[in-house]
């Protein structure tokens, strides 16, 4: 049997920073990305691995990780990311395991 299965991203949400100079450019065109990463099974997403965030500015088109970002970014970028919010896409496929595993236990039970 064949199994498609690997990491995926979406984007929650994205903000512009404000404020805060570009480290390369210096120019204030900078906005952050959040997305999501899960764990997908057939292009399903299965488990959900939480939130990361990258910035990248609109004039020299620099872009940064969470690791890389300084101070200065991370203050605004943690208020986002506490903000943002997981899609309910992530947590189907755990709550439809979640269900057959309550109804089989039931199941049993009644025999």
């Amino acid at each position: 049997m064949l199994f498609f299965f690997g990491l995926g991203t979406s984007v929650i949400s994205s903000h512009p920073l404000t404020g805060v100079p570009c480290v390369n450019c210096g120019q204030t065109s900078v906005g952050v990305a959040i997305y999501s990463r899960y764990l997908h099974l057939f292009w399903i997403p299965v488990i959900p691995l939480g939130k990361r965030s990258m910035s990248q500015c609109a004039n020299c088109k620099q872009a940064l990780t969470e690791s890389e970002m300084p101070p200065a970014y991370l203050q605004q970028v943690s208020a986002f990311k506490q903000q943002a919010k997981l899609p309910i896409t992530n947590y189907i496929v755990l709550a439809l395991l979640g269900v057959v595993v309550a109804f089989s236990l039931v199941a049993s039970l009644f025999r």
